[in-house]
């Protein structure tokens, strides 16, 4: 979807989010903002920024205040789109191994591939 220039990431779901906000209200892409990378709305900080600081060690209170146009929503919602991500290209990897077992590495594989990666 577009608006103004942006595409709304509108495909994920939050989930058991509390407050059942869907990613476009916090989430956007565009082109000419940080190479097309997934941000904060209203923002240039990008989902993988936020997750490289809490992955870091960063805690949300550190990441607000560094960050003070940041609100907690926001840090939820990075979360959530990289968990819907990933589940969205898992789901894609097993029907593609699904579809074409011969030409897409087994389940297994791609599982300890994942782990192995960590």
């Amino acid at each position: 979807m577009e608006s103004g220039g942006h595409v709304d990431v509108a495909h994920c779901a939050m989930g058991g989010y509390r407050r059942r906000m869907e990613l476009k209200d916090r989430i956007t892409v565009a082109p000419g903002i940080r190479g097309g990378k997934p941000c904060i709305k209203g923002t240039r900080i990008a989902v993988y920024d936020v997750l490289e600081y809490l992955a870091g060690g960063m805690t949300e209170d550190q990441i607000l205040k560094d960050f003070p146009n940041l609100t907690q929503d926001d840090i939820r919602a990075c979360l959530s789109f990289a968990a819907a991500r990933e589940r969205r290209l898992l789901d894609e990897r097993m029907q593609q191994h699904e579809q074409n077992p011969a030409d897409v590495e087994p389940w297994a594989k791609v599982k300890k591939d994942i782990l192995d990666d960590r």
